[in-house]
């Protein structure tokens, strides 16, 4: 005897969808019910932003009576759940952190356009030296002005380096199963970026299992003004 269905079996939502929750992290369940086919066919992926600011956390498809189920999909907020996580990951945690790097002053904006005066300087004899005084190419004597003699004045007091600030992101991960490392040493998007505009390199991709038998992934993605293309290829 063939099976037959009874009433509506189009895909469509249930009255029980829509359920919204405020807490620490909002969340919504979407119920939907028809032909358990069709929502097969339909079932979303983890992360997927289904309600704009909402990505699906899981989906869950029930069979019924004659061929018909029904699609249960919890979604939370997108920037803190599963946009930030990587397939496969029970949990994520992120972190932003700005790491100080030590530049020469001459890379800096402001001072860039002054290494050539500023060599000259340096070579020349310690009585112009104190004076902020050097000779050019002809032997004719200059005077640091401006922001070349600014770099002058600090040279003297021994600072040549300066303090920049640029974001590192950091994202720990559990697994069940052994993921496999990505893009390290690419050039790539970090699950979540710092202010700023900037270029990210992932830098570091590390797993370790633990004593439970679950696997920690520590990624890892450094922010620069720029990264050479010629020795970074991109993700």
């Amino acid at each position: 005897m063939a099976t037959s269905n009874k009433g509506n079996v189009a895909v469509r939502d249930a009255w029980q969808s829509g359920k919204r929750t405020r807490a620490e992290t909002d969340s919504t369940v979407l119920v939907k019910q028809g032909l358990y086919a069709d929502l097969a066919a339909i079932q979303p992926a983890k992360g997927v932003e289904l309600v704009t600011g909402f990505v699906v956390e899981s989906s869950t498809l029930e069979p019924r009576k004659g061929l018909l189920g029904t699609l249960t999909i919890n979604l939370v907020e997108k920037d803190v759940s599963s946009g930030t996580k990587p397939v496969g990951a029970l949990k994520s945690t992120i972190e932003i952190d700005m790491a100080q790097l030590e530049k020469p002053i001459l890379t800096k904006s402001d001072y860039s356009g002054y290494a050539d005066v500023i060599e000259l300087w340096k070579a020349g004899p310690a009585a112009l030296r104190s004076q902020y005084k050097y000779k050019d190419a002809s032997e004719t004597e200059q005077t640091l002005t401006g922001n070349a003699l600014i770099v002058a004045q600090l040279a003297l007091k021994g600072i040549d380096t300066y303090l920049a600030f640029n974001p590192v992101i950091t994202r720990m991960s559990t697994y069940k199963s052994r993921p496999t490392p990505e893009n390290y040493g690419k050039i790539c998007a970090p699950p979540v970026t710092a202010p700023g505009t900037w270029v990210y390199l992932k830098t570091s991709d590390r797993i370790v299992q633990q004593s439970d038998g679950k696997y920690v992934r520590t990624e890892q993605w450094t922010g620069a003004d720029e990264w050479a293309p010629e020795l970074y290829e991109s993700a």
